[in-house]
């Protein structure tokens, strides 16, 4: 009866358009009270706050937004010209140093920003 009204509930919410993280959140919510462990019911708001206070969840965003500014400004394609200029003097075989040295230097932005 339990694994029956889990299902329907997230279905339902799924099916309605619900975001699944949402349609997971008010299935385990219902579940929680309807399962007689609603005095449980007053940590979550705790729960949820000691989770999103996490410092990874502040810098994260933070860095992506950084490495979007650098994009958009143009500034990614200025410090590659200033590099290609730099190491313009190193021999390579089919290998481009400045992209090498690029490579390097971008390593840490995510793949959505390059």
């Amino acid at each position: 009866m339990t694994l029956t009204l889990l299902l329907a509930i997230l279905l339902g919410c799924l099916l309605s358009g619900l975001w699944i993280p949402f349609a997971l959140g008010i299935t385990g919510l219902v579940v929680l009270y309807l399962g007689g462990h609603a005095a449980s019911l007053t940590s979550v708001a705790s729960i949820g706050w000691n989770t999103m206070e996490n410092f990874v969840l502040t810098s994260v965003p933070l860095f992506l937004l950084m490495g979007e500014l650098i994009l958009r400004s143009g500034l990614s394609s200025r410090f590659y010209r200033g590099v290609a200029v730099w190491v313009s003097g190193v021999r390579s075989g089919r290998r481009s140093p400045a992209a090498a040295a690029m490579s390097a230097m971008w390593a840490p932005v995510p793949p959505e920003m390059a």
